[in-house]
């Protein structure tokens, strides 16, 4: 059995918490967080003094808080792993062996998680813990990958484009929708659709569009509907930039 220290009890707290609950082979040893908090039969401790020996401590924490977090703790010699996906290990304190255990997925309090696919990108200081890491995926049945901090910042890049980008085009197209009386649930179809496209073919031959179809009349149209200058601009810069890559 392996005893896990869980600290932060916000979203990807949670979700750890519960797939170890799902797990015959691993155990909560202790939740903490800066406020007391529970989640069903498990509950926060904000006693950072009152340290249980755990062979695994996982910082879900913020970016700025990780290194702080892991000062308080005031552990030696002990594997701590933090889940950032654009820090290295060495934001760490250093009294201890250190290491990485990102998820590369999206979090929120709607998410069911064990219906969520979560690749996990770990990457440790030491090479005798990276077992005990891929112990660990193994464990919560998560599929996972030995990557280290350069391809692991230009994935984090990648999936800012993938998910927060296009999340904030899909709250675009709500605005437009809503502003005009339309029930944004009719796109939902094609949303959906877009996204499964891609688990099947290379994203650049799974575009379609006026821009992809150089089809310049649906396109001027569309300008002139736009009186968001920003949302227009945006519109003009996707525009060219599908049109350049079909020009390759």
């Amino acid at each position: 059995m392996m005893n896990l220290s869980i600290i932060g009890s916000g979203n990807v707290g949670k979700h750890f918490v519960r797939l170890v609950e799902n797990s015959e082979n691993l155990n909560i040893i202790q939740w903490l967080s800066r406020s007391e908090s529970s989640y069903q039969k498990i509950k926060t401790t904000s006693d950072f003094k009152n340290i249980k020996k755990a062979d695994v401590y996982l910082f879900c924490v913020s970016d700025k808080s990780i290194h702080e977090a892991s000062i308080k703790l005031n552990l030696t010699n002990q594997l701590i792993v933090h889940t950032s996906g654009i820090n290295q290990f060495n934001v760490l304190c250093n009294n201890n062996r250190r290491g990485v255990f990102y998820p590369l997925q999206t979090f929120s309090k709607q998410n069911k998680t064990q219906e969520l696919e979560i690749p996990m990108c770990i990457e440790t200081e030491y090479k005798k813990d990276m077992k005990l890491l891929i112990d660990l995926c193994k464990c919560l049945n998560l599929k996972y990958y030995e990557i280290n901090h350069e391809k692991r910042k230009i994935l984090h890049l990648a999936a800012v484009f993938s998910n927060n980008f296009s999340n904030h085009l899909y709250s675009i197209a709500h605005k437009i929708t809503k502003k005009n009386n339309i029930d944004f649930d009719i796109l939902k179809p094609l949303i959906q659709e877009t996204a499964n496209k891609i688990l099947l073919l290379e994203p650049t031959k799974a575009q379609t569009g006026p821009a992809r179809r150089n089809d310049t009349d649906t396109i001027n149209d569309h300008l002139k509907l736009l009186k968001n200058d920003d949302y227009k601009n945006l519109y003009k810069t996707f525009t060219q930039l599908i049109r350049d890559e079909n020009k390759l």
